[in-house]
C-alpha cells in the first residue's frame, strides 16, 4: 500500500499576507545536532588557534543540509514554488540581546550565484526549543493584526517580507534559529495563494478519492497549467 498523503498546513492571515508554519522541516534530533555545529563553528572563530577554514566548512555543510531539507519538505515546495533560496544566516540572542527592530538586509542578487534576485518570501527555521529560552518571539505585523511566535525546534515559518518584523529579547537562555529568502517561481503574491489552496484542495480530495480519480486528475492539470500560465521566472 502506498503511504498516506500528508496534509498541507493551513495557512494563517495576518491582514493581507500569508503566514505557513511548517512542521518537521528537520527532526528534533537533526535540529540539536545542528544547533550545536554551528554553534561550535560560528560564534567562536577569533578563540586562539581555531581553525577558521573548518568553521567555515561546518557551517557550509549545515546551510546545505538545512536547504536539503528544505526541498524535500512538501509544504514548502507547495507555499513557495522556490526558484531560489539564499543560504540559511544564523541567528543567535542571548540574555540581554537589544530589540531588533528591522528585518535584515533585502537581498538584491542571490549572495552565491550574483544571479538577480527577487525576495517574494521570507522563512524562520528554529534551531532552538522554546523551554531552552525565555521572550524571543519573532514578531510579524500584517494590515490590523500582528503575531508573536515561538516555535519548536526543527519547525519553520514562511511570510511576506513586508510583514514587519523584529525578535523581542531573549530574557534568559539562548536562542538559536536561521533566517534566509526565497525567490518563487510565481511573483505574484494572490497567485501564489490561490495556486496553494488549489493544491490543499487537491490534497483533500486525493486523500479521499485517490490519485486515479477523475476529478483529482483534472484539478492537478488546472493546477499545473496555472503555474505555467503565471510563472516569471
Amino acid at each position: 500500500m502506498s503511504e498516506p498523503l500528508k496534509q498541507l498546513p493551513s495557512p494563517t492571515w495576518l491582514g493581507d499576507s500569508m503566514v505557513v508554519k511548517l512542521q518537521d522541516v528537520l527532526t528534533p534530533d537533526m535540529a540539536a545536532r545542528l544547533s550545536e555545529s554551528v554553534r561550535m563553528a560560528g560564534y567562536e572563530t577569533d578563540a586562539p588557534g581555531r581553525d577558521i577554514t573548518a568553521c567555515s566548512r561546518a557551517r557550509q555543510a549545515a546551510q546545505a543540509e538545512i536547504t536539503a531539507a528544505l526541498m524535500d519538505h512538501s509544504g514548502f515546495l507547495s507555499s513557495v514554488l522556490p526558484h531560489s533560496v539564499t543560504p540559511p544566516s544564523f541567528e543567535i540572542s542571548s540574555d540581554g540581546d537589544r530589540l531588533t527592530r528591522q528585518m535584515s538586509k533585502v537581498p538584491q542578487c542571490h549572495p552565491e550565484t550574483g544571479a538577480p534576485f527577487r525576495p517574494d518570501m521570507a522563512a524562520m527555521l528554529f534551531l532552538s526549543d522554546p523551554a531552552d529560552y525565555e521572550g524571543g518571539e519573532l514578531q510579524l505585523s500584517g494590515r490590523f493584526a500582528q503575531a508573536g511566535y515561538r516555535l519548536p525546534a526543527g519547525h519553520m515559518l514562511i511570510f511576506a517580507p513586508g510583514s514587519f518584523r523584529r525578535m523581542a529579547p531573549v530574557v534568559s537562555g539562548n536562542r538559536l534559529a536561521c533566517f534566509f529568502w526565497m525567490q518563487s517561481l510565481v511573483g505574484d503574491s494572490a497567485a501564489r495563494r490561490t495556486l496553494y489552496e488549489l493544491d490543499r484542495a487537491i490534497q483533500s480530495l486525493t486523500a479521499e478519492r485517490g490519485r486515479k480519480d477523475d476529478q483529482v486528475g483534472r484539478l492537478t492539470a488546472i493546477y499545473h497549467q496555472l503555474i505555467r500560465r503565471w510563472a516569471e521566472a
